[in-house]
């Protein structure tokens, strides 16, 4: 639990320290507000400070450097996005690698999203062993289990969140094309614990910080940080109380985005 407190501190910490304008001064708090889909350049400029605030007009340029199209980011409606992710501590990055696939869709200002992440894990960078002392009353309690920390694990997660997206602004550097996004999900864990051969499932929160560079209509990039926590459960006798099955999952990753949007 510590451990879990100190990576939502971490969290927290960092999220505070990203969202400030240049010098560190206090950037303007998010406002949610619809603003209505318009494709007319004309209309966008002419009420840029709200059509803008949060968006950009791109411009699509041939090989002459002639502007062939323009696109507002207001109209993407759904992203595909395929992530990497690895631990937090890119000293040990390699002790939690995962790959996810997500799909989202647009309604109004808010972004829905559902994804799939496959991880492979060390123990201690996913969870820690329950260390209360030996449970006397139940011999297979997880008190009674010491797993080493580099054990390999597999974790499977699937999830729905909702998210939303805002610009970076920055006085001292050319932040136009760069986004930010912020997403609440709920997640259903399946740890397949090599140490033991069990299965443990349950449910948690995962938050999010992600921050983009919008390339041009289709693609963007970037880097998002996830905390993810979860109380999972192996299957057990009825005789066995719940606090004797269950693990508290605590990790936070760092992963590439790639996304399409349409």
């Amino acid at each position: 639990m510590i451990k879990m407190s100190v990576q939502i501190l971490s969290y927290l910490f960092f999220l505070l320290s990203i969202n400030q304008n240049a010098w560190g001064q206090p950037a303007a708090p998010l406002e949610f507000y619809e603003v209505e889909t318009t494709s007319n350049e004309d209309d966008i400029i002419l009420k840029k400070e709200i059509h803008l605030k949060n968006e950009i007009l791109l411009e699509e340029k041939d090989s002459d450097n002639k502007i062939t199209e323009k696109y507002y980011t207001k109209n993407d409606r759904s992203t595909f996005s395929v992530r990497g992710h690895v631990n937090e501590n890119l000293f040990n990055s390699n002790k939690l690698l995962g790959l996810e696939a997500a799909y989202s869709v647009r309604i109004s200002s808010l972004f829905y999203e559902v994804f799939f992440t496959a991880i492979q894990a060390q123990f201690d960078a996913i969870t820690e062993n329950r260390t209360i002392g030996l449970n006397t009353r139940n011999a297979v309690a997880e008190e009674n289990y010491y797993r080493p920390g580099d054990t390999l694990q597999s974790l499977y997660n699937m999830g729905f969140g909702v998210g939303y997206r805002f610009k970076l602004h920055l006085d001292f550097f050319d932040t136009r094309k760069i986004f930010q996004t912020t997403y609440a999900y709920l997640v259903y864990h399946q740890l397949e614990e090599s140490f033991r051969s069990e299965r443990y499932t349950g449910f948690g929160p995962r938050l999010d910080y992600g921050l983009y560079y919008r390339w041009n209509k289709i693609v963007s990039y970037g880097l998002k940080f996830s905390y993810n926590f979860g109380i999972v459960r192996r299957e057990g006798s009825s005789l066995e109380r719940n606090t004797d099955k269950r693990l508290f999952l605590s990790y936070l990753t760092l992963a590439l985005d790639l996304s399409y949007h349409f």
